[in-house]
Order: structure tokens, then sequence, then C-alpha cells
């Protein structure tokens, strides 16, 4: 491989890295923003239109969905930057030992990050349906 070709490689990696790393953040604050939202607007939902609710188990289940959710979003930042530390760290003694990006080693927190994401999404999107269906039992539209 010409050195041309290694450096063009490399700075794509870079890129690529760059990019994973904002669309992380951005799906964990996302996420995090609407699972509040939805918290706060089932609330407000709960005081002004259905001021005595029927179905409350519903309305329950939504709003652990929705706190899970956010629990399991803030486990990814945690696993996340746990795994940010140890790679720096392992990065110097790779170094080190004469190992180069091609052949990092892993840390034991790289797969529970996207499994916790994965979490996060699942439980909003259970809360968010429990959420629906409970608006629509005491809007009148369901039973």
């Amino acid at each position: 491989m010409e050195e041309s070709d290694h450096s063009s490689y490399l700075e794509y990696a870079d890129y690529l890295r760059t990019r994973h790393g904002e669309s992380a953040r951005s799906f964990d604050k996302t996420l995090a923003t609407l699972s509040s939202g939805a918290l706060a607007i089932s609330v407000t939902f709960v005081n002004v239109i259905a001021p005595v609710p029927t179905q409350t188990l519903i309305l329950g289940l939504a709003w652990g969905g929705f706190a899970l959710a956010l629990l399991a979003n803030l486990l990814s930042f945690f696993l996340a930057e746990r795994d940010y530390f140890h790679s720096i760290k392992l990065l110097g003694s790779d170094y080190n030992e004469g190992r180069f990006p091609d052949d990092l080693t892993p840390t034991v927190y790289e797969k529970w990050v996207p499994i916790a994401n994965i979490g996060a999404l699942s439980l909003f999107i259970s809360g968010l349906g429990l959420l629906l269906w409970f608006a629509l039992v005491n809007l009148g539209g369901a039973e």
C-alpha cells in the first residue's frame, strides 16, 4: 500500500469515527428529550384532559417505559464514557507493544453500549404505544 493510500485510509477512518460519535450523541440526546417530553405531556394530559382517568395501569406502564428508557439511555452514556476511557488507556499500552489501529484490543464495555441503546429505544417505543392506548381509552376512542 502506498503512503498516500494509507494516509487517505486513515483520514477516512477518522472521518467515520467522528461521524459515528456525532450520530451516537444525537441519538442519545433525541431519545432523552423525547422520553422526558412524553412524560411531561402525559402528566399534562392527565391533569387537564382526563382528570379522572380510567385504565391507570396502562398509564403506569407507559410512565415506567419512559423512565426505564431514560435509565437505559443514562447507562449507555456511562458505558460509552467507560469505553472511551479504557480505549485511551489500551491505545497507549497497545502502541507501546507494537500494535496499531487495525488490531486494537476491544474493551469490555464496547458490546454493551449498543445493547443499552436498543433497550432504551425499545422501552421508549413501548411507552409511546402504551401512552397512545391510554389516551384513546380516556378520550372514548377504544376500550
